[in-house]
């Protein structure tokens, strides 16, 4: 099984490569309602939390080709795009729509023994919708 798959649609989805960290956070969503007593209890109305808890995904590759590196930075282009992923709440795989957040790619030479720009690595987040 591949460790992450990205796609337009929740039933086209493609094998992104491994990356080599992964961390998966669970967010609570609260209303803009959620305020502080004058005594600071929370006062919460919570809209997303357990298991409709947002997800945020942390990801990493080590060093990479363009080719590769392209292919996965044009997967997660659009707008929103389709992911399944091993969830650990879940404790199986998961599809939901996420989007990225920034995307970082260092180059590390410009033409590695003649054979073309190798990048030290990726790193970015996706953000459940």
């Amino acid at each position: 099984m591949a460790i992450i798959k990205v796609g337009t649609t929740s039933d086209n989805l493609v094998a992104l490569p491994d990356p080599s960290t992964m961390t998966v956070l669970l967010q609570d969503i609260d209303a803009s309602s959620t305020t502080r007593s004058a005594d600071g209890t929370l006062l919460r109305d919570r809209v997303a939390g357990g298991a409709t808890a947002k997800r945020k995904i942390e990801l990493e590759w080590p060093p990479m080709k363009t080719d590769k590196i392209s292919m996965i930075l044009k997967a997660i282009s659009p707008e929103f795009f389709w992911v399944e992923y091993l969830d650990p709440y879940e404790g199986d795989a998961r599809v939901a729509e996420f989007y990225a957040g920034d995307r970082k790619a260092p180059l590390y030479n410009a033409n590695l023994r003649g054979q073309g720009p190798l990048w030290e690595g990726l790193s970015f987040n996706i953000i459940e919708e």
